[in-house]
């Protein structure tokens, strides 16, 4: 019994086999080889009625959403009429999509929703229709069940579903603001579109100048795959500064502006927009201090047609100031003169001290322009034309700083030639000597020649005069009565005749009586070393004026010639009785 019922429903589904077989035109497509038997006609075959959109629809569900949202080329289709597409019972290797005559690279793109132009118009269909770029979960999930099943399902039309993103995320989604499907190089990118509008010489500058290319990190196995492993960088760029690509020559002493001096035309032209352009000068390595900041620009920047503000040269004044002194001065000038002005000078007299020549004495109290006269040849030194430009006429240049004669007028008319002036004067005064009389010549000042004390000297012009009225050193006198006055009236010029000389008697003159001690002072003595008249007993102690009268002036006091008798000087009291009165 058991077996009787087993057999009659293996016989039964042989029989639905045989008569499916007997039914159906032919055998179906692999993709729908378990559709196969009676059981599943009613699967595709509405009872009583021909094939239908829903129950493919029933099936598909992939599509049924894209029809009913109209998306795709069966949501676009007016006649959803599928077996006309899709034909089967043709066998198994029977290809279920007829794509008309010119077949599937005949298939006009457009239907799809999505025209397939420039470099798509010539990619092969698998390129494009590839399993692995399906994007949509719904097909991924039927490609998962169907692993072996080829769909034209899934597709997005972002450029990224297909293409590897080259710029690594940088620039987003949008692909079309830059390429277009005719080539992926972008023959001009219009920068105005992006935050940083290019102008002025940015325009001419080479994209990787300031997107330099890296190299990707992605592996080898990355679909779809990179066209290269370097990509340009684009974000983040920061441009809010010019610092940001360009090295600040002025090491931030303008602030970070640049576009208060610079535009992006040239950056050797400069433009000085701000107010106050004496204030920006501060800023620079050369502030402007002092009449510099009242000279216009041009002065220094200029006068061309382009002015110049970068390379000017301002190390040393002589870079845009004539050398006033000509070379006579080298070195620099602020020792001598500061920007308040060229004059006065700042040069003070202690820096004097730092020359060759040191002021001493009596030149400490000199007026510079006593010794710093104008000299005509610096005055021919002043350039003819050109600018307004000081220069100084003065003479600093001296052929030797310690000839007197550089300076002096030699009083003495070359008398002295060739002594130095500094063998006799010294700098605190021209009336202080340093000569010594008595070393240095051969008439030793002694006595009261030497004046009253060493406060009080002698005037050299008392003994040193001559008749044009300066004083004379060579040839002079040396004899008292070539300076003195003879007060004897010549009377002691010569000794007695009747005296016999001895040494005192060879001294011929004053000094056989005087010496320089004193006028009133005298060495004369009454007895045979000096005179045959010797004084003795009375007469010893008689005033010399008893015996040489003294005359009216200007006679002198008489010494010679006196008698030498009694009677020459006495009344006789014997009245000649002794005879002997007129007797010497």
């Amino acid at each position: 019994m058991k077996w009787t019922a087993t057999f009659a429903i293996a016989m039964s589904l042989v029989a639905g086999e045989a008569s499916a077989q007997l039914l159906s035109p032919g055998k179906l497509a692999r993709p729908h080889a378990d559709l196969e038997g009676l059981r599943s006609c009613t699967k595709c075959h509405e009872a009583g009625s021909k094939l239908g959109e829903k129950l493919c629809l029933d099936c598909h569900t992939e599509l049924r959403a894209r029809v009913e949202q109209k998306r795709g080329y069966h949501g676009r289709l007016e006649d959803r009429t599928c077996h006309k597409c899709h034909p089967d019972h043709r066998g198994e290797d029977f290809e279920m999509v007829i794509f008309g005559p010119r077949g599937e690279k005949g298939f006009d793109h457009r239907l799809s929703g999505y025209a397939l132009d420039g470099a798509h118009a010539k990619v092969s269909c698998e390129e494009c229709h590839d399993s692995r770029l399906v994007a949509a979960a719904d097909v991924r999930a039927l490609m998962k069940k169907h692993r072996k099943a080829k769909t034209y399902l899934g597709l997005s039309a972002d450029c990224s579903s297909c293409h590897f993103d080259e710029h690594r995320g940088q620039l987003g989604q949008d692909c079309k603001s830059c390429h277009s499907t005719r080539t992926f190089q972008i023959e001009r990118f219009d920068h105005g579109l992006s935050r940083y509008e290019l102008s002025g010489a940015h325009v001419k500058v080479a994209c990787d100048k300031c997107h330099e290319a890296k190299t990707g990190t992605e592996p080898a196995a990355t679909f779809p795959k990179p066209k290269s492993l370097s990509f340009v960088t684009y974000k983040p760029l920061e441009f809010d500064r010019c610092t940001s690509c360009h090295q600040d020559p002025h090491t931030g002493r303008f602030g970070a502006d640049c576009s208060r001096c610079h535009d992006t035309t040239n950056w050797s032209r400069t433009r000085l927009d701000s107010p106050d352009k004496v204030a920006f000068h501060d800023r620079t390595r050369y502030p402007l201090v002092g009449l510099h900041r009242s000279v216009a620009c041009e002065s220094c920047h200029g006068p061309k047609r382009a002015p110049k503000w970068k390379g000017v040269a301002f190390d040393r004044c002589d870079r845009c100031h004539l050398d006033a002194h000509r070379g006579e001065l080298p070195g620099d000038c602020e020792p001598c003169h500061d920007l308040r002005g060229f004059v006065p000078s700042t040069f003070e007299r202690e820096a004097h001290d730092d020359t060759p020549y040191p002021l001493r004495g009596g030149h400490a109290a000199a007026a510079c322009a006593a010794c710093h006269a104008k000299a005509e040849s610096a005055e021919l030194m002043k350039p003819p034309k050109g600018r307004a430009l000081l220069v100084s006429n003065r003479r600093f240049r001296f052929d030797r700083e310690d000839d007197c004669s550089s300076c002096h007028a030699d009083p003495h008319q070359q008398e002295l030639a060739p002594k130095a002036c500094t063998e006799c004067h010294v700098v605190d005064s021209f009336t202080i000597l340093s000569f010594d009389h008595d070393a240095e010549s051969s008439y030793p000042l002694t006595g009261k020649h030497r004046g009253l004390s060493e406060a009080q000297p002698i005037p050299c012009g008392r003994c040193h005069a001559s008749a044009d009225g300066r004083v004379s050193y060579r040839g002079t006198p040396k004899e008292c009565r070539d300076c003195h006055t003879d007060v004897h009236a010549g009377q002691l010029d010569a000794p007695p005749s009747d005296l016999e000389c001895d040494e005192n008697c060879a001294r011929l003159g004053c000094s056989r009586c005087h010496d320089t001690n004193g006028f009133k002072t005298t060495a004369f003595r009454h007895d045979p070393e000096f005179t045959t008249y010797s004084l003795d007993g009375s007469h010893a102690t008689v005033d010399c004026g008893g015996c040489h009268l003294k005359r009216e002036t200007p006679h002198p006091t008489i010494y010679r010639g006196l008698p030498r008798t009694c009677a020459g000087c006495h009344v006789d009291p014997h009245d000649g009785r002794m005879r002997r009165f007129e007797q010497p």
